[in-house]
């Protein structure tokens, strides 16, 4: 490779030359036509090796213009990604999970909703549009529901490439609250809603993916790292975001190898039904103001879509847990 460099370059070398006091290299860049600003020190951004070498004698470089051309200007795009269409199953079918599936389904991927409400399973599916949309009712927390499910939406996909796991939600009407006031059914209630259902939607979806590889996007809460006792203590909700948020990571690196890529999304306080107590109460409402000044106020159910959507598409990232919490976990309000 030296002797390629070293011998294969016209006017290999050149010697520096002193301008105010110092001494410069001489090197020769080009500019890109179209975009003035970028010269050939960019290449890189078009995934084009640049070699420096140095001769030995005087420390100089050169950017080899001859053997890589400058790319079209249209190719420089810094966060571009090559996109393919998915087959993706989301639990859940309002909130978070119904923005979810119409963002997905605006960006050309074929979605399958799971929720235990048909209604609302129909409602979703119906306003996205798509021939490719389908959807199962079904009680996650039922272990042969849910397997059924899973089925139903392999053979309606053809194949099921991602997975986003949403459905949960508060389990304060059955008495989940301060654990030293928690009855075991209420524990068992609120474990069952947003525990159990993430565990056997995360079963299927590996055993329907292990093969092929693909995405399963869990969903936690920021209330599992920072919590907020004075306004919002639910222990049994708490309890089952921290498992979902500890499990990403070893099942990350167990299923690597399979390239079933595993990761999490942990909301902060969001516009949804299921915050609706949160939404009317005037108390909370400035709290979340104050708590996530970057949003401001409650995040938007679609916000956390994109977040989810991007995991979805991203194939080189997995075993993470992003926070998208308006700025609450970094945010104090004394």
């Amino acid at each position: 490779m030296q002797q390629w460099l070293r011998w294969s370059q016209p006017n290999r070398s050149r010697p520096r030359r002193r301008r105010s006091g110092r001494w410069t290299e001489r090197r020769r860049t080009k500019r890109l036509r179209g975009l003035p600003h970028v010269s050939s020190s960019s290449y890189e951004l078009a995934g084009i090796c640049i070699y420096y070498y140095d001769t030995g004698c005087w420390p100089m470089g050169r950017y080899i213009d001859e053997q890589f051309p400058a790319p079209e200007p249209s190719k420089l795009r810094r966060c571009d990604v090559e996109r393919t269409s998915r087959s993706v199953v989301i639990t859940g079918a309002s909130g978070i999970a119904a923005a979810t599936a119409r963002q997905l389904a605006d960006a050309g991927d074929a979605v399958f909703v799971i929720s235990r409400n048909p209604g609302s399973c129909a409602a979703l599916v119906d306003s996205l549009g798509s021939e490719k949309a389908g959807w199962y009712a079904a009680d996650l927390q039922d272990e042969e529901a849910t397997v059924a499910a899973f089925n139903a939406a392999a053979k309606k996909l053809g194949r099921i490439d991602a997975v986003v796991a949403v459905a949960g939600g508060s389990a304060r009407r059955f008495g989940d609250g301060w654990l030293h006031e928690m009855t075991l059914d209420a524990w068992n209630a609120s474990i069952n809603l947003n525990l159990t259902t993430i565990f056997l939607t995360a079963r299927e979806a590996v055993r329907h993916m292990k093969g092929t590889g693909g995405s399963l996007v869990l969903t936690s809460s920021v209330l599992a790292t920072s919590p907020q006792p004075d306004n919002f203590t639910t222990h049994g909700y708490a309890a089952a975001k921290a498992s979902i948020t500890g499990w990403t990571v070893p099942l990350a690196a167990a299923y690597a190898k399979d390239k079933v890529r595993v990761n999490c999304v942990a909301p902060g306080l969001v516009r949804t039904p299921m915050a609706a107590r949160a939404a009317e109460d005037p108390e909370i409402v400035s709290f979340a103001e104050r708590k996530q000044p970057v949003a401001p106020g409650m995040l938007t159910a679609e916000q956390i879509a994109e977040a989810l959507c991007w995991f979805v598409h991203s194939d080189g990232v997995t075993g993470q847990v992003l926070a998208v919490d308006g700025g609450w976990a970094v945010t104090s309000t004394s």
